[in-house]
């Protein structure tokens, strides 16, 4: 499991981007839209970690296209637990889809 902090999480691009990322890597968990924003995702380690990076990266490149707009909002993963299981959905606590709230 990643947890996320971000200053803000409200532009229906970025719910998306979260959206289709968590999907892609098979991840499940909440994000917590407003400020602040809040990102738990639950799955693989490695499917963690590459969550992270796709946002953070995709982040600085909506933020350079915003035309004149600005965002202050960046992501940082404030914790982290890894658990080793053999079956990633008997270890789920977490929707098996990345729920908005």
């Amino acid at each position: 499991r990643l947890l996320i902090y971000t200053h803000h999480i409200v532009s229906s691009e970025k719910i998306k981007l979260l959206k289709n990322t968590a999907s892609k890597y098979q991840l499940g968990g909440c994000a917590k839209t407003g400020k602040p924003g809040l990102i738990v995702v639950e799955g693989l380690e490695k499917n963690c970690d590459t969550f992270l990076e796709i946002i953070m990266q995709r982040r600085s490149k909506m933020r350079e296209s915003a035309k004149g707009k600005t965002d202050s909002s960046s992501f940082a993963a404030v914790g982290k637990v890894f658990e080793n299981v053999q079956d990633i959905d008997f270890g789920r606590a977490l929707p098996k889809k990345l729920v908005i709230l």
